[in-house]
C-alpha cells in the first residue's frame, strides 16, 4: 500500500523565432480542486485537513489547510498533510474503509474523526475540520487571471494556480489548482503579503500589500494577465543583429505575424521598445517567422523571403535607443523589449538579443 502526493500541472512556455534566426471537487462556499494522477487498477481516498476558524464543521473561503496532520488508513497506512493540509491514499480494491485523522496539538475537532468510504470505482473525498484552542485569523484569497484589466476579480475571471503568495514572517505557498490561498494567524498586526507573478503574466493590481489582522480575517485578491507573445526580429534578415549606437539613422524592427499572430490586432501606437516610442510603423510582408525561409544571393547576402503572412515594421531612433541602454560596451550583448497591447487590450511583449558593434563616444 502507498500514498500519493498531489500532483498539480504548469503552463506550457511558447517560443519563437525570427526571420533572421533562433532569436474538482467543491465543499461549501470554497472551490478547492486537488488535483491526482489516475493509474489504472488503483483508486484514491483524499482530502484535506483545515483550520474550521467559524467552527461550523465546512470549510469555507479564508480557512487555510493544517500542515503535519495525521490521516490515517485504518490497518493499511498513515501519511501526514502537506504544508496545505493536504493528504492522499492509493488502494487496488474497491470495498470499504475508513480514514481517521489525529488531532493536532491545540485544536479540536469540528467533524468526526473517523469516517467510513466506500470506494466503487473513482476517488473519495474526505475532509476533516479542527478548530484552534488559541483565537486564529487568516489572510485569505485567489490570483485571478483579469481578462477584462479592471483590477477586480469578476465574474468568469479564473484563479491561477501554482502561483507563489508570501507573508512576510509568515512563509510562503502555491495557490490551489483554483487559485485560492490562505494562511493562519495567531497574533494580530500587520502584515506584508507578495504575490510572484507567474511567468508569461503581468500584474493588474499591486504585487504587495499591508494588511492589518486587529479582529478578523483578511481577504487580499491579487490579479494578473497573460501576455501575448510578439515575435520579435530587430534588423530582419540579420542572425547577429548587430547594432551600431553611434548611428543618428534608425533602427528597422518588425513584429513577425504568422498563423498564430495576426500583426493587424496590434496597437502600433502603443508599442515600445525599451520604453522609447516608434517614430513610425507599416504593415508589410517582409520575412517569414520560422527562421527558415531565406534564400542566399551569390555574395552570401541574405534576402528575406515573404511567408504570405503580414509583418509589423517599424523604426526606431537609434540615438534613443542608445539612450535608453545606458552605460554599455562595444562587443556586449544586450536585449531589446517590445512592449504593447493588442487592439482588445490584451498586453503583450517580444525580445531579442543584439550585438553592439558601436557606441556613443
Amino acid at each position: 500500500m502507498k500514498n500519493i502526493g498531489v500532483i498539480i500541472f504548469c503552463l506550457a512556455v511558447l517560443s519563437a523565432v525570427g526571420c533572421g534566426g533562433p532569436g474538482a471537487s467543491q465543499q461549501s462556499s470554497v472551490n478547492l480542486e486537488m488535483v491526482i494522477l489516475n493509474v489504472e487498477g488503483e483508486f484514491f481516498i483524499q482530502g484535506i485537513v483545515y483550520n474550521d476558524l467559524d467552527g461550523d464543521g465546512e470549510m469555507d473561503l479564508g480557512e487555510p489547510g493544517i500542515p503535519g496532520v495525521v490521516v490515517t488508513l485504518v490497518t493499511l497506512d498513515a501519511t501526514v498533510t502537506d504544508t496545505q493540509g493536504h493528504y492522499a491514499f492509493s488502494v487496488t480494491t474497491s470495498g470499504t474503509y475508513t480514514v481517521e485523522e489525529t488531532d493536532p496539538s491545540g485544536y479540536l475537532s469540528t467533524t468526526p474523526n473517523s469516517i467510513v468510504v466506500q470506494i466503487t470505482d473513482q476517488a473519495a473525498r474526505v475532509d476533516f475540520g479542527d478548530s484552534s484552542e488559541i483565537t486564529t485569523y487568516s489572510i485569505y484569497g485567489t490570483v485571478f487571471d483579469d481578462l477584462d484589466l479592471d483590477g477586480i476579480m469578476g465574474t468568469g475571471e479564473p484563479g491561477i494556480p501554482d502561483v507563489v503568495v508570501t507573508v512576510d514572517g509568515v512563509g510562503e505557498m502555491v495557490t490551489s489548482a483554483d487559485g485560492t490561498y490562505a494562511f493562519g494567524l495567531t497574533i494580530t498586526g500587520y502584515y506584508t503579503v507578495t504575490e510572484t507573478d507567474p511567468e508569461g503574466y503581468i500584474s493588474t493590481t499591486p504585487n504587495e500589500e499591508i494588511v492589518e489582522i486587529v479582529a478578523d480575517s483578511v481577504m487580499v485578491n491579487f490579479g494578473d494577465r497573460a501576455v501575448a507573445d510578439m515575435p520579435v526580429d530587430v534588423k530582419p534578415g540579420s542572425d547577429i543583429n548587430p547594432v551600431n549606437l553611434r548611428s543618428k539613422g534608425v533602427l528597422p524592427v518588425a513584429v513577425l505575424g504568422s498563423a498564430d499572430l495576426d500583426v493587424s490586432q496590434i496597437d502600433p501606437g502603443s508599442l515600445l521598445l525599451n520604453g522609447v516610442v516608434p517614430l513610425r510603423w507599416n504593415f508589410d510582408d517582409i520575412c517569414s517567422s520560422d527562421g527558415g525561409d531565406v534564400d542566399l544571393q551569390s555574395e552570401g547576402d541574405e534576402v528575406n523571403t515573404p511567408d504570405g503572412y503580414t509583418d509589423l515594421t517599424l523604426k526606431f531612433s537609434t540615438q534613443e535607443i542608445a539612450a535608453a541602454l545606458g552605460d554599455v560596451k562595444r562587443g556586449d550583448f544586450e536585449k531589446l523589449t517590445m512592449t504593447g497591447y493588442l487592439l482588445d487590450g490584451t498586453p503583450a511583449s517580444g525580445e531579442q538579443m543584439v550585438w553592439i558593434v558601436q557606441v556613443q563616444k
